[in-house]
C-alpha cells in the first residue's frame, strides 16, 4: 500500500505490469531495476518479502529485470551479472532427485521445484531442466493435482497459500520445459542394440534411455515435425572426455550418431535412431581479455549476456535459444552481420573430438592438415567432421556502443517496391554497416500481411532516422508504420521484440526452403516474389502460417573472398528463407497446402536467383545440395572430411561426403 515500506515482491511485479509501457515510465523503472539489484545477495539469492522459498524469489526478480529494454550499458551488465548468479545458485542447491526444497537444505517440494524450472529453461542449464521434470512427474497425486507446503510469510491469507498455485506453477514449468505433446506414439528403432549400461558406467555426465521420465523431454527438437523419432539413447556429457567416449561407444558399436547442441536442425538432422550426443550440457562461458570461450552448448541468450557483463560482442546469431556451435559452423547471421562479419569470422579455435577419437585444438595457424580442418568449421556447417566441445572467439569492445531496434512497414500493396528497394539500398556501398536488418512477411491463416523491415543499428536513433529515410526513398512508397526503440546490447543482439527475449514459445512445425540472392533483384523477380506471398491470402481456413524472410549480407561479410572460409556466399546482397508453419493438431490437407507454396515458390524463384542455399536452414528436398550451401568450395572440404572422417562416423543425407585429394 502506498506509505509501506517497498519490497522486492512489490517492485517486481509493478515493472512486470509497467513493461508493455517501459518507454512512458524509463525512469521510474530503472530505479525499480536498480531496487530489485541492491536486493540481490552475494549468493545469487534475494531478500524475501511476501513468500519464503529462494526459487520463488529468484523467478519473480530475474522475470522482472529481463522484462524491459535497458539502453545503458552498465545496467545491463548488473543484470547479466545478477541472472548469472542466481543461475548458479539453483544449479549448486538443487537436490539428487531433481527437485528444490524452500531452504537448501529443507526437503524438495513441488512448488519450489516447480518455480525454479522457468528460470532455469530459459537462460540456464538443460540437465537441470530435465532432473526437475522427472521429479514433477512424479509427484503428481491421483487426482491429477499437485501437492506442496505453503509458501508464504506471516498468517496472512494469501493467494500464495491456495492449493491449486502448485498446479498452475507445475503446468508452467512443464510448458516452459517443452515437455512432448500427448498421444505420442513410440517407433520401432531400425538402429542397431547395444550395450547402454556400459557406455553409461564410463561416463561423468547423464545418459537418458527411453524408460526415464526425462527422456520424453530431452527428445525433442525445436521443430515438432520431428517429434516421432525416439533415439536409443541421449547422452549429454559432463567434459570433453565424455565426448570422446560416446564417439568411441558409436565408432566401435555401429550405432548411428547424431550430434546436436540447440536442436534448431531445419531437417532434423540433430536426432536420429541411435545415440543423440547433446553438446548442450557444455555451457560455460568466460569473457575478458578481448576473447570469448564458451562450451558448444551454450545458447545464444546466455552468450550474450556474459558477453555484455563483460563489456564485450559478437555476432552470435538472434535466437535466444540457438546452439552456438551449429549456427556458428554453417556460417552464423545475427544481428550484427554488416558490421561485425559472420560467426565464422571471430573465431580463433576450436576444440573438437574427430572421429578417431582424438581431442584436437585447431587454429587457422595450425599445421596442415588442422589448419584445413579449422578452415571447414568457419562455415561448412556442423556435424560434418567431429563433436565440436568449445568455440574461442575475438570479441568486439562495446562498452562505449549505443543500439536501437527498428521496424519500418508499408502497405500490403507495396511488397513488390518493398523488396526491390530493400536489395537496393541494402547492396548501395553508401548504406552504413552498422545497420543490419531483414525484410520479412508472413501471413498467419490467410490474413493479409504487411510488408516489413527490422532490423538492429549500432548508433542513435538520431543518427538511424536519414539512414531509414533512404531506405523509405529507394521503396517509392509511404510507409504505414516507423518504429524505433533504443535498447541495451542483450537485448539487441537477440531481437527481443522477434524472439521473445529468451523465453521459449511454444513449439511448432515448420518446413523451409532457401536462395541466394546475389545482387538487387529486378522488377520481374520482385514482382514474382510478391505474387507468391499474395498466394498466401487465399489460405483462409488453412491452419498454420507461411511467408518469407530475406537476411542482410554485405558489409564486413565482403571483406573476405569467397573462398577465405568454408562459407561461400561473401558477395550475396542477402539470404531468402521460405518458411511454412503448421502444429500437431493442424490437418493433414493444409499442411500440404503449405509445402506445396513452398515447393512452387522455390521453384519460381530459381530461374532468377540460381543454385544456392544456406546450410543452417537445411532443406532435405532440396538435390544439388552440395552446390547450393558450398560453391566451389566444396571439393576442399571433402579433402578434410576424406582426411579426419574417411569412414563417415558423422553422417546425415547432407553431411559432407569424403574424397580424397588427387596426387
Amino acid at each position: 500500500m502506498s506509505g509501506d515500506a517497498p519490497d522486492l515482491d512489490m517492485t517486481a511485479g509493478a515493472i512486470l505490469a509497467l513493461a508493455p509501457r517501459a518507454a512512458e515510465h524509463e525512469q521510474l523503472l530503472t530505479a525499480a531495476l536498480d531496487f530489485v539489484l541492491n536486493a540481490q545477495h552475494d549468493d545469487g539469492t534475494f531478500e524475501r518479502s511476501w513468500t519464503v522459498s529462494e526459487s520463488s524469489v529468484i523467478l519473480r526478480a530475474v522475470d522482472a529485470l529481463h522484462a524491459i529494454p535497458v539502453t545503458d550499458a552498465g545496467l545491463a551488465a548488473r543484470i547479466a551479472a545478477a541472472t548469472a548468479r542466481s543461475l548458479a545458485r539453483l544449479v549448486r542447491t538443487q537436490h539428487a532427485d531433481g527437485g528444490w526444497g524452500q531452504f537448501p537444505d529443507d526437503p524438495g517440494d513441488v512448488l519450489s521445484t516447480a518455480q525454479a524450472v522457468p528460470v532455469l529453461a530459459r537462460h540456464g542449464d538443460p540437465i537441470s531442466v530435465s532432473r526437475a521434470v522427472s521429479y514433477l512427474l512424479g509427484k503428481q497425486d491421483a487426482d491429477g493435482g499437485f501437492t506442496a507446503p505453503p509458501d508464504q510469510v506471516g498468517p496472512r491469507p494469501l493467494p500464495f497459500d491456495y492449493p491449486v498455485l502448485a498446479d498452475l506453477h507445475t503446468l508452467s514449468a512443464l510448458r516452459a520445459a517443452r515437455l512432448p505433446a500427448a498421444g505420442t506414439r513410440p517407433t520401432p528403432s531400425r538402429a542397431p542394440r547395444a550395450d547402454w549400461s556400459a557406455l553409461e558406467a564410463s561416463l561423468q555426465g547423464v545418459l537418458l534411455t527411453p524408460e526415464q521420465a526425462a527422456y520424453e523431454q530431452a527428445r525433442l527438437l525445436v521443430n515438432q515435425r520431428f517429434d516421432d523419432s525416439r533415439p536409443q539413447a541421449i547422452a549429454y556429457p559432463a567434459d570433453v572426455h565424455d565426448v570422446v567416449a560416446c564417439v568411441d561407444f558409436a565408432r566401435t558399436s555401429g550405432v548411428p550418431l547424431a550430434l546436436r547442441s540447440g536442436g534448431h536442425s531445419y531437417a532434423g538432422y540433430s536426432t536420429g535412431p541411435g545415440l543423440v550426443l547433446d553438446t548442450s550440457s557444455l555451457n560455460s562461458t568466460a569473457v575478458g581479455g578481448g576473447r570469448a570461450v564458451f562450451g558448444a552448448g551454450v545458447k545464444g541468450g546466455q552468450a550474450h549476456h556474459a558477453l555484455a557483463a563483460a563489456g564485450a560482442g559478437l555476432p552470435l546469431g538472434r535466437c535466444p535459444t540457438i546452439g552456438l556451435a551449429g549456427v556458428t559452423l554453417g556460417g552464423g547471421l545475427s544481428a550484427f552481420t554488416r558490421a561485425w562479419g559472420l560467426a565464422c569470422d571471430h573465431l580463433e579455435e576450436v576444440e573438437i573430438v574427430t572421429a578417431d577419437g582424438r581431442i584436437r585444438h585447431v587454429r587457422a595457424d595450425s599445421p596442415s592438415p588442422d589448419g584445413d580442418l579449422f578452415w571447414a568449421l568457419c562455415g561448412g556447417g556442423g556435424g560434418n567432421y567431429g563433436a565440436v566441445t568449445a568455440l574461442t572467439f575475438a570479441t568486439e569492445d562495446i562498452r562505449d556502443l549505443t543500439y536501437a531496434r527498428f521496424l519500418v512497414s508499408w502497405p500490403a500493396t507495396a511488397t513488390a517496391d518493398v523488396i526491390r528497394g530493400w536489395t537496393r539500398w541494402n547492396a548501395d556501398p553508401a548504406t552504413p554497416r552498422e545497420v543490419t536488418c531483414a525484410f520479412e512477411q508472413l501471413s498467419d491463416s490467410g490474413m493479409p500481411a504487411l510488408p516489413t523491415v527490422t532490423g538492429t543499428f549500432i548508433g542513435t536513433p538520431s543518427d538511424l532516422e536519414p539512414v531509414l529515410d533512404r531506405l523509405a526513398a529507394a521503396v517509392g512508397r509511404s510507409e504505414t508504420d516507423r518504429v524505433i526503440i533504443p535498447c541495451d546490447y542483450t537485448r539487441a543482439a537477440s531481437e527481443a521484440d522477434r524472439w521473445g527475449g529468451g523465453t521459449l514459445g511454444p513449439r511448432v512445425a515448420f518446413a523451409a526452403k532457401s536462395h541466394i540472392v546475389r545482387q538487387p533483384l529486378d522488377p520481374a523477380a520482385a514482382d514474382l516474389m510478391a505474387s507468391a506471398l499474395e498466394q498466401l491470402h487465399s489460405f483462409t481456413g488453412v491452419g498454420g502460417a507461411g511467408g518469407l524472410l530475406i537476411d542482410a549480407l554485405g558489409g564486413a561479410v565482403n571483406d573476405r573472398p569467397p573462398r577465405a572460409t568454408a562459407f561461400p556466399h561473401r558477395n550475396a546482397v542477402g539470404i531468402v528463407q521460405y518458411h511454412s508453419y503448421w502444429h500437431q493438431f493442424t490437418d493433414h490437407r493444409h499442411i500440404d497446402r503449405r509445402r506445396d507454396w513452398l515447393r512452387r515458390v522455390h521453384a519460381m524463384m530459381q530461374p532468377h536467383l540460381g543454385t544456392g542455399g544456406y546450410t543452417n536452414g537445411m532443406d532435405p528436398e532440396l538435390t544439388d545440395w552440395a552446390t547450393a550451401y558450398h560453391g566451389d568450395n566444396y571439393p576442399r572440404m571433402q579433402h578434410v572430411k576424406a582426411v579426419y572422417d574417411p569412414e563417415e562416423l558423422f553422417t546425415f543425407p547432407q553431411a559432407v561426403i569424403p574424397q580424397p585429394a588427387g596426387p
